[in-house]
């Protein structure tokens, strides 16, 4: 029957033979597509995602960075990755530790300086982070399966593909064949090695979407935006596929050693009066367990309108959360909320936009030439 001529599959066959395919793997392509098929019970066993990193990223996720240049992307993805190798919290944002693999397309030239920098702020050595001072061109099968091979080899769970022009070489942004291509080099990655893949990539002209073709927000399970002001540094999730969006993460970009790192930043201007007592009398009644409404209410010494008003605004600040998991709320504060009423706040005074010296300075945050300074991306 496959030999009749008006059979639509032998068509397809020479087709398909014809353009170098080999019809000898469709059966055994078929039985894998086959085997991976999965009914009712099959579906409703699936295992949960998992968090990678607090509610911002899912393990085996397709995560994509972007912002302009000098913006700090590529220190936020650092930062992350530094904090996924050393097993450590990420800004207040719980991770879990495993090993993780950087593809520098952009070059390693200042890489030991921004880990070095890292580690000396952090006061923890990263022995779990391994650089690929190269470019990868994920438009190519073989190379995605090389970079895959890699990523089993030393046991990846993150991936960090910095950045996504660079490692799509010969390719078009804006075409959406290549983005196609990209993406699925990457769910190669993500596939084969079981890790969450995160591209670095530039924000478009027009600014508020990563650049190129639509395909890849499509794509992407979590979409984050990187912006900076005066060293101020805002990451705002923009699209989270099976979860709402993490809160808005406020850091500022220090000096340290020839580099520069992530640090927390707290607007204490946004926290005087009414509202920095509100949480502070949180802060001194509620355990981890938290305390009822009205308990805080009583204890924050104002008004019940003003008392309600301050509250939304501290959880939509992320100053203060439900512990409870039921429909009664119980208040505690978070780690970013007790940071906030310390008696030692960190200091602002640099991210107010004060000058730093050449050597120490990221483009972007100050002065100095290109061959003196870290740059940010």
């Amino acid at each position: 029957m496959i030999d009749d001529p008006l059979n639509p599959v032998a068509e397809v066959l020479r087709i398909w033979q014809a353009d170098g395919f080999d019809p000898d793997a469709v059966p055994s392509r078929g039985q894998a597509m086959h085997a991976r098929l999965l009914d009712r019970a099959a579906l409703a066993n699936l295992p949960r995602p998992e968090w990678l990193v607090g509610s911002w990223v899912a393990t085996g996720s397709l995560v994509c960075t972007y912002g302009k240049p000098g913006d700090g992307k590529s220190f936020v993805a650092l930062d992350v990755g530094c904090s996924i190798a050393t097993g450590g919290w990420w800004h207040h944002n719980r991770t879990e530790p495993g090993t993780v693999l950087y593809v520098a397309a952009e070059g390693a030239a200042m890489f030991n300086a921004r880990v070095a920098a890292w580690e000396s702020h952090h006061d923890t050595p990263v022995k779990h982070l391994y650089v690929l001072p190269d470019a990868v061109n994920l438009l190519d099968p073989t190379w995605a399966d090389a970079l895959a091979y890699v990523a089993v080899q030393i046991g990846a769970v993150l991936v960090i593909v910095d950045t996504l022009n660079r490692c799509m070489i010969g390719g078009d942004e804006n075409s959406a064949r290549d983005m196609g291509l990209f993406v699925a080099g990457c769910d190669t990655v993500r596939h084969t090695a079981g890790a969450t893949v995160w591209i670095v990539h530039h924000d478009s002209r027009a600014g508020g979407n990563p650049r190129g073709h639509s395909s890849l927000d499509g794509a992407c399970d979590t979409i984050m935006a990187v912006a900076a002001d005066n060293g101020i540094v805002t990451v705002r999730c923009t699209k989270q596929k099976d979860a709402e969006p993490a809160l808005p993460l406020t850091l500022k970009l220090v000096p340290e050693g020839l580099s520069a790192v992530l640090d927390d930043y707290v607007d204490r201007g946004q926290l005087e009066g009414p509202r920095l007592e509100v949480l502070r009398a949180l802060c001194d009644i509620a355990d981890t367990k938290g305390v009822a409404s009205g308990v805080w209410e009583r204890a924050s010494g104002v008004a019940e309108r003003s008392y309600h008003r301050h509250r939304k605004w501290l959880l939509e600040h992320d100053y203060c959360h439900d512990v409870s998991g039921s429909k009664t709320p119980r208040y505690a504060a978070t780690e970013h909320g007790r940071l906030a009423t310390a008696n030692e706040l960190p200091p602002t005074d640099m991210a107010a936009g004060q000058e730093l010296p050449a050597t120490h300075t990221p483009l972007g945050c100050g002065s100095g030439s290109d061959a003196q300074t870290d740059k940010s991306r």
